[in-house]
């Protein structure tokens, strides 16, 4: 068997002692990595919380703002159909108008009103 010099036997003891204690140390990295993350998580829920009132309440006014939104196309649908029976009302008297000057009185109306 081979003989193990005293640096070598040092050396692997180091080695040793490393790999026993990296485990150790990374369980403690994990455990203060953890301590950090349970520390913020008051502060995430509190946002989580804010964050939730206040989608509720932007939920609110774009439902308020939806009905308000079709009751004015109502409004402008109403005032379309308004505009357009306005139109076909002065294309009636525009026909009518047209129809009435034609119209000429004979000279004699006036001795008919007269006869009266």
């Amino acid at each position: 068997m081979k003989t193990v010099s005293r640096f070598e036997a040092n050396l692997l003891r180091i080695l040793r002692s490393f790999l026993q204690r990296a485990p150790l140390e990374r369980a403690r990295d994990h455990r203060v990595e953890r301590g950090e993350r349970m520390s913020q998580l008051p502060v995430l829920q509190g946002n989580s919380a804010r964050l939730s009132a206040r989608s509720g309440d932007v939920s609110a006014k774009v439902d308020a703002a939806s009905a308000s939104l079709e009751e004015l196309r109502g409004q402008r649908d109403e005032a379309a159909r308004g505009a357009e029976a306005a139109r076909q009302r002065v294309d009636r008297l525009g026909t009518e108008h047209a129809a009435l000057i034609a119209v000429s009185v004979p000279d004699e109306a006036d001795q008919l009103d007269e006869q009266r």
